[in-house]
């Protein structure tokens, strides 16, 4: 009886044995799979910090970019000797910090643009127009002063030897202007040779000058002029307008000269009408001189700088310059 409780004592622990022994076994495999999945999460965790640093970095510690200003290109449009006022809107778009990385130059705007783009200087370009005078294009007579229209190499003659010869493309701002064969009617940038040579091609237009055949002032060339500065990289175009509504030359001169009168009213219709094309355009009023008028380039120059001291804050201020 004794020996059979025994025996059955013995199979109690031999059981109790194996459940623990299962447990522990089930408990190290359990163990296990916890240390594996440690490891997991532990690689799992050092990605999601190494994400967190580096939206961190991006984030709470950006890193420095450069942003790109808009590169300016710069039309000074045609307008005769209303054109001067164009020196004074330069001055204030250089006051507003607004870069000027080109510029083209349309008929007489030809004459301020390269004076203004060899060496970036408007104060030099300025005092240069202001030499000349009305009697460069008047020949007196008895009884009145008659304007006669004289080839325009022989006006450029009196502008320094240095300017003239200088070549276009060693300009401190890059520079053309177009001019149109009245053969074949096309339209050429000059935007390599010497500046006399570009400016006998681009100034040219009646009633000024007699042309440099068979070139002449691409007057009507608003729409070129923007997509040549597309091309050349440029962003924001600027158009300095001097032909604004209003008389551009007095009535008897136009009864005598009628189709050269009636190409000036053309040619003001144009620019008002294609104006809208390019970025922005800075208005000059001119209502009050004409084509012709010399005696007044002062007062053109200030209201070029009136016209450029509001155009130039409001530019500023939209492209951040």
């Amino acid at each position: 009886m004794q020996l059979i409780k025994l025996k059955n004592k013995l199979k109690f622990v031999f059981f109790i044995f194996l459940v623990l022994n299962f447990i522990s076994c089930a408990e190290i495999k359990t163990r296990r799979q916890i240390k594996k999945d440690s490891k997991v999460k532990t690689v799992e965790q050092k990605t999601k910090d190494e994400e967190g640093l580096s939206q961190n970095k991006e984030g709470a510690f950006p890193k420095e970019t450069h942003v790109d200003k808009p590169k300016v290109g710069l039309i000074l449009g045609p307008g005769g000797i209303k054109t001067f006022a164009q020196t004074g809107v330069i001055r204030e778009l250089e006051k507003a910090r607004i870069p000027i990385d080109m510029v083209l130059g349309i008929e007489w705007g030809s004459l301020v643009g390269a004076l203004y783009a060899q060496k970036a200087q408007v104060h030099e370009a300025e005092w240069i127009l202001y030499k000349s005078e009305k009697k460069d294009f008047y020949k007196k007579s008895f009884f009145e002063d008659k304007f006669e229209s004289k080839p325009v190499k022989d006006y450029l003659a009196s502008f320094n030897p240095e300017f003239l010869k200088s070549p276009i493309d060693g300009y401190s701002i890059p520079f053309s202007c177009p001019s149109r064969s009245i053969w074949s009617g096309r339209v050429v940038w000059q935007k390599r040779g010497n500046t006399e040579g570009a400016l006998a091609r681009c100034l040219a237009y009646p009633p000024f000058f007699k042309p440099e055949v068979p070139w002449m002032a691409a007057g009507f060339s608003l729409e070129s002029a923007k997509q040549y500065l597309i091309s050349q990289g440029i962003n924001v175009v600027i158009f300095v307008n001097v032909l604004s509504y209003g008389d551009l030359f007095d009535k008897e001169w136009a009864s005598k000269n009628t189709k050269t009168a009636l190409i000036w009213r053309e040619l003001q219709s144009y620019i008002q009408e294609n104006k809208k094309i390019v970025d922005e355009v800075i208005e000059v009023e001119t209502r009050k001189f004409n084509i012709f008028d010399f005696d007044n380039r002062k007062y053109l120059v200030r209201a070029g700088e009136k016209a450029g001291r509001k155009a130039g804050l409001q530019i500023s201020q939209k492209y951040g310059f």
